[in-house]
């Protein structure tokens, strides 16, 4: 009898001891609001809290979805020590896609490690990770349910936007500048990059530059595109629209900034920037006459004299460059030289990137 209850003590010591000992854990969910519309940032957060420290468990989420129906990223995940217990939070934004009844979980997988693997792999040992290292576990999360309204329009937060120009009186050939910026929260990602396209006028375009960071409310901070508009006569940027659904007001709101006249005064002629002796090189009967009078070495003196030129017209444009004293001066011969391998370095001035007139020479001088 002693011996059967000696048993008994020792089985319930051990189920005991475990039971107390082992790891628990207890999730909970919550998500930012009910109702929303298409394209707003909906706040979720998922806590998992542990009776200890939990160092032996490893979270893992597997987004469980239709992925047309919505986006969803990470923006924060956190891990503390709360009285000594574990707490894991992880904190989600969601942009819905479609209007109606959205429906989604996690699944989250346990991984748990054993104490044995842990004391192998601090003591140096190398055997090899079996299956009785790890043990796991499928947790499926709440559904969380919302509400999604149309908002008939692509962006949906609080925006501010603010036109930067020049003033609209400029020098045939002078670049006109504009700035587009847009401040604010919402989902930027969705933010469509401004084009123009206006007959006799080259239009210079800087890449969309977006300094936003992911928050509770969506993605904030500014996107910024410029422009350089350059023509040889007057013309006229088209208006510049933007809409938004206003979350806070609950309705679209656009913005709208009116057309844009320029007008362009006659300042440089491109003949005034090509010196006579060009036309003097392709027109040079003296070369004709030599041409004539050696017939035997015709085909060579065509040779020469196509080369001759070709260094000539090279040598005369290499002088212009370095008489320039400002990036406008050198800027407006470029544009009138018409080739399009001084295209990226028009662009460059005109975007204000290049600020050394001698590294802007240095870059054309490579160029030939």
């Amino acid at each position: 009898m002693k011996k059967i209850l000696g048993r008994f003590l020792v089985l319930f010591y051990i189920f005991f001891s475990v039971n107390i000992f082992a790891s628990t854990y207890e999730w909970e969910s919550s998500i930012s609001k009910k109702n929303a519309v298409v394209n707003e940032a909906v706040y979720i957060k998922y806590t998992c809290r542990f009776s200890d420290k939990g160092e032996l468990y490893t979270i893992l989420f597997n987004q469980k979805g239709a992925k047309d129906k919505f986006d969803i990223e990470l923006l924060k995940k956190t891990d503390k020590l709360v009285d000594l217990q574990r707490v894991s939070i992880f904190e989600y934004i969601l942009f819905p896609k479609k209007e109606g009844i959205l429906e989604f979980t996690f699944d989250t997988l346990m991984k748990k490690t054993t104490q044995d693997f842990i004391n192998n792999s601090t003591t140096g040992r190398d055997d090899d990770r079996g299956d009785d290292d790890f043990s796991q576990r499928i947790i499926r999360q709440n559904i969380l349910l919302l509400n999604v309204n149309s908002s008939d329009a692509s962006l949906v937060g609080d925006f501010k936007v603010e036109v930067k120009k020049d003033t609209q009186k400029i020098k045939a050939f002078e670049p006109y500048h504009l700035e587009i910026r847009i401040k604010g929260r919402g989902n930027f990602q969705k933010i469509k990059v401004f084009e123009f396209n206006i007959p006799n006028v080259k239009v210079f375009s800087q890449k969309q530059i977006q300094k936003i960071k992911l928050t509770k409310d969506g993605y904030k901070g500014v996107s910024i595109q410029k422009f350089a508009f350059v023509s040889e006569s007057d013309f006229s940027i088209p208006k510049i629209t933007f809409e938004y659904f206003d979350r806070a007001k609950n309705k679209i709101v656009k913005k709208e900034f009116k057309e844009i006249d320029i007008k362009v005064s006659k300042a440089y002629k491109k003949e005034q920037l090509l010196d006579a002796e060009v036309k003097d090189v392709e027109f040079n009967f003296e070369y004709i006459y030599y041409i004539l009078t050696f017939i035997s070495g015709f085909l060579l003196a065509k040779i020469k004299f196509q080369f001759k030129r070709k260094e000539k017209v090279s040598d005369i444009l290499s002088q212009k460059v370095q008489k320039c004293s400002s990036l406008e001066e050198l800027n407006i011969l470029l544009v009138l030289e018409d080739d399009r391998k001084f295209k990226s370095i028009i662009l460059d001035i005109e975007l204000k990137k290049i600020n050394s007139l001698s590294d802007v020479k240095k870059r054309i001088k490579r160029l030939r």
